[in-house]
């Protein structure tokens, strides 16, 4: 198996209409707002450069699942809490009210892909890797996403020191970078 990203994938599925027929072919009825990112929202969102998504796909070509990442700003409000806007400001705690950050966007394995054809662990670690190396080029504060208000979906992200910052539509559970002074 392997993680390969999405233009790769369409190139390998014979071009844009090809794959976006196979695409739509897909279900992950777990979390309809991700299916419909896949079926209807994909393309524009990667050519527009909003997004940059990657598929695990096993020996033939078969694809098990996804995930999807982006540049993210957290807004801090009058609401956010005080521990949470000092650690998103950093070392100096300016008063910037956009802090920039990376959110992984979806993560889903498609309906009838087995946990064991393809653990979420390494989808995540994979994301992770990938956004690892953005932050040692380009240096962010935080890692960012949401899911559904599930104890089995926040224990999971947790294993990967994702913690929970906020409930509204969704969980919103951050990770951040250690901070480090140059010496």
């Amino acid at each position: 198996m392997r993680i390969i990203p999405f233009p790769e994938l369409v190139r390998g599925l014979g071009g844009r209409d090809e794959a976006g027929k196979i695409l739509a072919s897909f279900s992950i009825t777990i979390n309809p707002d991700v299916e419909t990112f896949l079926h209807d929202k994909i393309f524009d969102y990667e050519e527009s450069h909003a997004t940059r998504s990657y598929f695990a796909i096993d020996e033939e070509m078969n694809i098990l699942g996804f995930y999807s990442l982006a540049i993210a700003t957290y807004q801090i409000t009058g609401r956010t809490p005080d521990d949470l806007k000092e650690r998103l400001r950093g070392i100096n705690n300016t008063n910037r009210k956009l802090i920039p950050g990376i959110l992984i966007g979806q993560l889903a394995r498609f309906d009838g892909i087995s946990k064991e054809s393809l653990p979420g662990s390494l989808l995540m670690e994979n994301a992770l890797e990938r956004i690892d190396a953005i932050h040692k080029e380009i240096g962010l504060r935080f890692v960012w996403l949401d899911c559904a208000d599930e104890k089995g979906l926040k224990d999971f992200y947790a294993q990967f020191g994702f913690s929970e910052i906020n409930k509204e539509r969704y969980c919103q559970m951050m990770a951040f970078f250690e901070e480090k002074e140059l010496e």
